[in-house]
């Protein structure tokens, strides 16, 4: 899906997430994916709350994203090179469920 790719390239790229650009990005993706609800697809719906989730979960600081938030590797510590390995897995594996 578009806008999966579309979200973890901007977020595999960018060196500061926290910079006024990337809040302009974020806005700008919002309300794209507010639009494609409108377009009274059924499928629109699962694919914008899909992207919906992973945009919240990678730009927005949750404290508990998720029951598996303990498990793992904080983001913040995981080197530049392994970052984009997880991205590219991510991107793989969004591509074959669609």
């Amino acid at each position: 899906m578009k806008c999966l790719n579309e979200i973890l390239d901007y977020y595999g790229n960018k060196e500061t997430l926290k910079s006024q650009a990337t809040q302009i990005w974020i806005n700008h993706m919002l309300i794209n994916l507010m639009g494609n609800l409108e377009k009274d697809n059924p499928k629109n719906y699962l694919k914008v709350r899909n992207c919906l989730i992973l945009l919240v979960n990678l730009f927005f600081n949750i404290e508990h994203p998720d029951h598996y938030h303990s498990i793992g590797i904080p983001i913040q510590k995981i080197s530049n090179k392994e970052r984009k390995e997880v991205i590219e897995i991510l991107k793989s594996e969004f591509n074959h469920c669609n």
